[in-house]
């Protein structure tokens, strides 16, 4: 088995969901990205927006995250989980600052035709995203930033994706 660097700067920062999904991981370390801007603009098959970088104009944009690592078995799920080829890209070579030190990293990345203006998260989906970035003590002005991104409610409180949301969150301290 071989260790894969995986960046997680959407829901998947919050060290649960992302063991939920790919067993093996384990956070690393805060990490970064420049050149980028964090939106939630990618659309979701639920209708809502979901987290992926976009190139900023110039170099002024700059997205924080968690770099994980994980056992190369897991990569087949986290595609499955990030619907590869059918919303999200992965890029196998994407670069992000770690401790001084520059890396090439896994992260996932809407394709350009999954991206349509307007969108916003569901609330449960932000709050997940809010989570990670907490429990990872990303920078506060980082944070503060995420907690005005405007949300929706979701009007299907039954859908799976958010009961399963609701139950992590349960379990989280962030504090």
């Amino acid at each position: 088995m071989m260790q894969i660097p995986y960046f997680a700067y959407g829901s998947n920062m919050l060290t649960e969901r992302l063991k939920e999904r790919c067993p093996t991981a384990r956070p690393m370390c805060v990490a970064s990205t420049e050149g980028f801007t964090l939106e939630f603009n990618k659309k979701s098959v639920d209708g809502s927006g979901k987290a992926t970088l976009v190139a900023a104009n110039a170099l002024r944009g700059k997205v924080y995250g968690v770099l994980f690592e994980m056992n190369d078995v897991d990569l087949p799920a986290l595609d499955r989980a990030e619907s590869s080829g059918r919303g999200y890209c992965r890029n196998n070579n994407f670069v992000v600052r770690s401790g001084g030190q520059e890396q090439a990293v896994v992260t996932y990345m809407a394709a350009p035709d999954a991206i349509e203006q307007n969108l916003r998260p569901y609330d449960w989906y932000l709050d997940l995203v809010l989570a990670g970035a907490r429990q990872h003590r990303l920078p506060s002005v980082y944070i503060e930033e995420l907690v005005t991104t405007l949300s929706v409610s979701d009007l299907a409180p039954n859908r799976e994706s958010r009961l399963l949301a609701l139950s992590l969150l349960a379990g989280v301290d962030t504090s």
